[in-house]
């Protein structure tokens, strides 16, 4: 199900899997600058992905929460409605 709330945001994919492709998208810097050069910009690559990478995991939870609260109240309300 589609959910309402911006695509950054939504509960239904995983936005840190987009995050996890960035950090092997950096692999190249070590074609492009062969040796310890090209291994130090793509660790830096990949841990400038690493903050976004946790703070997506660790609202996930809370905005799954978020989105079926905000269900219930809907189908309450819909309930009281129709009663």
């Amino acid at each position: 199900a589609k959910c309402r709330i911006p695509a950054e945001r939504c509960v239904d994919f995983y936005p840190s899997e987009y995050n996890w492709a960035l950090c092997l998208a950096g692999l190249p810097c070590l074609w492009l600058w062969p040796g310890a050069g090209g291994a130090v910009v793509a660790a830096a690559y990949a841990a400038g992905n690493v903050p976004f990478i946790l703070a997506q995991r660790y609202n996930r939870p809370r905005l799954v929460r978020l989105e079926e609260k905000r269900r219930a109240r809907r189908a309450a309300a819909r309930k009281e409605a129709l009663s």
